[in-house]
């Protein structure tokens, strides 16, 4: 899976994207998941999560201690579903 940090990173024109926190994946994020596959597929692009780092209750409201798992957790995680970006 390729990891694009920042929007200034070049990514391919067209992709099939989803995104959330994805703070853990509950059944709501496996189906968007599994849809998300099914549109890459069907159009023949590649598959996209983005997702947000820090998490939004950190930036907007100051919480920090409320995380499932941690960054590289949240990588191995999103990647095991075999998503392309």
């Amino acid at each position: 899976m390729k990891i694009i940090y920042n929007c200034e990173q070049e990514i391919e024109n067209n992709v099939a994207l989803t995104f959330g926190n994805f703070d853990g994946v509950h059944l709501g994020h496996e189906l968007a998941i599994s849809i998300l596959k099914k549109v890459a597929q069907e159009r023949g692009l590649p598959s996209a999560v983005l997702t947000f780092e820090p998490h939004p209750s950190t930036v907007l409201f100051g919480r920090n201690n409320f995380r499932l798992i941690n960054q590289e957790q949240k990588k191995e995680l999103i990647s095991s579903y075999g998503i392309d970006h």
